[in-house]
């Protein structure tokens, strides 16, 4: 997500957008992307503003952590997330239900590796969507989240940097994309022969209904 906002690595971000929206494949991402995008934009934006007023550079570090943004700064943060979120409109954020089994499910993967909590959280959000495949071109994170799957059998997913997707979308796009059609087929059918999204038995004793949001097409 940080490569494709600062437009670092251009070549290999822009082929991956291109695959991933040509060919339709779900992408997600964390919400804590977006805290770290917004930190480093405002950061940005400070050292731009204190450049502009000659402020000595020792001066301007010193001081990032107390910035006091104007509404004129402010402002711009905010039509930069828009213009990201136009831009990559293909990738959806995950949130995650703020219920105390989740974090300390994420606290159990802090305190079992040598993965931070932010990248934690990006590593569960992928566990829980089910991901084939977590993107990451930060090392550090993507060996010790290597290390903790390796101790973890039950997980499929890989960890790949943007070039070895690229590769793996090359080497086995075909099986994917047909996975995914597969799905979206499925899920077609099912809505179509069962409006109502039932399933199981209508008069059973128990009915457990999940209300969710206009996005979901159903649970």
């Amino acid at each position: 997500i940080l490569d494709m906002y600062w437009k670092r690595n251009l070549t290999v971000t822009n082929e991956l957008k291109r695959i991933i929206k040509q060919n339709g494949i779900p992408c997600k991402t964390s919400i804590i992307n977006y805290f770290e995008m917004l930190t480093q934009i405002k950061d940005a934006e400070y050292i731009d503003c204190e450049i502009k007023r000659k402020a000595d550079f020792d001066t301007i570090l010193k001081k990032r952590k107390d910035r006091d943004l104007s509404g004129e700064s402010l402002g711009k943060v905010q039509q930069e997330m828009m213009n990201f979120n136009s831009d990559y409109d293909f990738i959806e954020n995950l949130t995650l239900e703020t219920n105390g089994e989740i974090w300390m499910d994420i606290l159990g993967i802090c305190t079992n590796s040598n993965v931070e909590w932010a990248d934690a959280i990006h590593l569960y959000t992928a566990l829980i969507s089910g991901a084939t495949h977590l993107i990451t071109n930060d090392t550090i994170f993507k060996k010790a989240a290597e290390e903790y799957l390796a101790r973890n059998p039950n997980s499929s997913l890989k960890i790949v940097n943007a070039e070895q997707m690229i590769k793996v979308f090359r080497e086995e796009g075909d099986k994917i994309i047909s996975s995914i059609s597969k799905a979206n087929i499925s899920l077609a059918k099912f809505m179509k022969e069962n409006p109502e999204r039932v399933i199981g038995d209508i008069n059973a004793p128990v009915a457990m209904v999940q209300f969710v949001d206009m996005e979901s097409p159903f649970c």
